[in-house]
């Protein structure tokens, strides 16, 4: 076996002579593809060794609707998201009237149909980071073809921060990490330190844009951790690219580790856009002509493409035989009969690009410990006396049998970020008095709300006890129940997470760069009138 000298740094030479240095025969492990296998136990950056199992702390996946209480949609002009069917226009298809149609899978398209498109969809609530671990982002897609002028967008970030996969639009992809706004990392294809899946690396394999492909980012945090991209391919994660930050950059590689899942699908304005002549590419110039009608053609290596950024419908007369195969903005061959003096009968169908989602997982090593601190709020203290008095005649509850508000938690508008995740909360009245409660989410209307927290603002979520009128519907309740002269903690079931999330301020007009909290309100009614209410509710935050 070879030997290697530690203060030459290099390995000794073979020498018969020397016992020990006669034989360097060697036998090691290796993989399929012919590489010195990776046999060694996995460690995590801390020389941990990996022997915990993983746990799933977010998923989503679809049923009839792509807008659920966990996606929410924003579209520019014609750009627009549905679940997937077999209607004639899939655009038209409702799920609750689907007719003679069905839903082919459950997965949500997105789709831009000319330059200026543009379809946006992100997770209503950011994707908590639990300190020291690694976690792993997966997101089942379908790129639907590398097209030229159309730009794809799969990750974890948002309009500013975050780190992404990307089908661009210029025949590349990249990878990219951003920071208040700006690509600190942009690798293209070129550039991936893994296996750029071309074709020519180790594997072997091809990235294949028109197939299913399953997504991986892993990362951690500190500001300092790494993130590794790649695909799941023949049941193996195939690393294309690392981004090493620790010992490398300046600052955080992103501004916050609370960030949400996003997808985009973009038409650039060099999307359909064609000159109004014949281009050559080679010294043997294939055209393709039509009397009165279009006239655009793109001649590469040999082949034809007829393609336009208007109708092309018409017959086409091929004036060379040097054509390998011709085709219809970039279809299959349209003909086999390829030689001078052939016709051609094209009818364009619909040109558009999408983008399918399937489904997402967020997955971290080991057990998920809730950290963060403990907040708690409740109605009825007056905290500007010294000390402190509870008011017992609040009177908040005038009339039986009507649903009043009485406790309600947001986050600050300038902690959108942050992880707030209500645990329990506790109901009483001082008349011992039946009351039915409710937990609303986002309720209709929250009449003469004031929020504010005292004393602390650091703390990421604010609390409303002013309201004194609500009005809510049967999908707004999250969770109820009722109370039989009891005041014991009602424990929200932690199967069943309960977290903050951001909603569109403007609904009638969505955009992710104009967000504010979800309300979470305390209802409740009581069977006789004049009753005095009160409230208090724990929540864990990550501010």
């Amino acid at each position: 076996m070879a030997q290697w000298n530690a203060p030459t740094q290099s390995f000794n030479n073979k020498d018969t002579n020397v016992p020990g240095r006669d034989d360097f025969i060697a036998y090691v492990q290796a993989d399929h593809y012919g590489d010195v296998a990776q046999w060694h136990p996995e460690f995590t950056s801390k020389n941990r060794l990996k022997v915990s199992e993983s746990n799933t702390v977010f998923w989503t996946t679809y049923n009839r609707y792509p807008d659920t209480d966990v996606w929410a949609t924003a579209v520019t002009a014609n750009g627009i998201a549905y679940i997937n069917n077999d209607a004639t226009d899939p655009t038209t298809f409702d799920p609750a009237s689907p007719g003679g149609n069905e839903i082919l899978e459950r997965s949500v398209v997105m789709r831009v149909e000319t330059t200026g498109d543009k379809v946006v969809r992100q997770t209503q609530r950011i994707v908590p980071y639990f300190p020291g671990k690694a976690q792993q982002l997966s997101v089942a897609i379908n790129l639907g073809g590398h097209i030229p002028g159309i730009t794809q967008k799969i990750g974890l970030f948002d309009g500013e921060n975050g780190c992404y996969f990307e089908c661009a639009g210029d025949s590349h992809y990249h990878v990219a990490v951003l920071k208040n706004g700006v690509e600190t990392v942009h690798a293209n294809t070129e550039n991936w330190n893994g296996d750029r899946l071309n074709g020519n690396g180790k594997t072997g394999i091809q990235l294949d844009p028109t197939k299913q492909q399953l997504l991986v980012i892993d990362y951690e945090w500190y500001g300092a951790g790494s993130l590794h991209f790649g695909f799941v391919i023949h049941n193996e994660l195939q690393r294309i690219h690392t981004v090493d930050n620790a010992n490398e950059i300046l600052g955080l590689w992103s501004k916050s580790c609370n960030l949400p899942v996003r997808l985009e699908l973009a038409a650039l304005p060099t999307y359909g856009v064609y000159t109004a002549s014949d281009i050559s590419a080679d010294a043997a110039a294939n055209t393709i002509s039509t009397a009165g009608a279009v006239n655009f053609s793109t001649v590469t290596g040999g082949n034809v493409t007829i393609s336009g950024s208007a109708n092309i419908d018409g017959t086409y007369t091929v004036l060379s035989s040097n054509a390998t195969t011709i085709s219809i903005d970039g279809a299959t061959p349209i003909t086999s009969d390829e030689t001078a003096g052939a016709s051609i009968t094209v009818t364009e169908g619909l040109k558009y690009a999408t983008l399918t989602h399937a489904s997402t997982a967020v997955t971290t090593e080991g057990r998920v410990n809730e950290g963060g601190v403990l907040n708690t709020a409740m109605t009825g203290i007056n905290y500007a006396t010294n000390p402190p008095t509870v008011n017992m005649m609040l009177n908040n509850m005038p009339v039986g049998n009507n649903f009043y508000p009485i406790l309600s938690i947001r986050m600050k508008s300038n902690a959108l970020d942050a992880y707030v995740s209500p645990t329990n909360f506790q109901l009483w009245n001082h008349s011992n008095a039946h009351m039915t409660y409710a937990i609303v989410k986002n309720p209709t209307t929250l009449t003469g709300a004031t929020f504010t927290i005292t004393d602390d603002d650091w703390v990421g979520a604010e609390i409303d006890e002013a309201a004194n009128a609500v009005n809510f519907t049967a999908d707004q309740i999250i969770f109820s129940g009722h109370i039989d002269k009891s005041d014991m903690p009602i424990q929200i079931p932690q199967d069943a997470l309960i977290q903050l999330g951001r909603k569109f301020t403007n609904p009638g007009s969505p955009d992710f760069a104009s967000l504010e909290s979800d309300v979470y309100t305390i209802v409740a009614a009581a069977m006789p009138a004049n009753v005095s209410a009160y409230a208090s509710i724990t929540w864990l935050e990550q501010p």
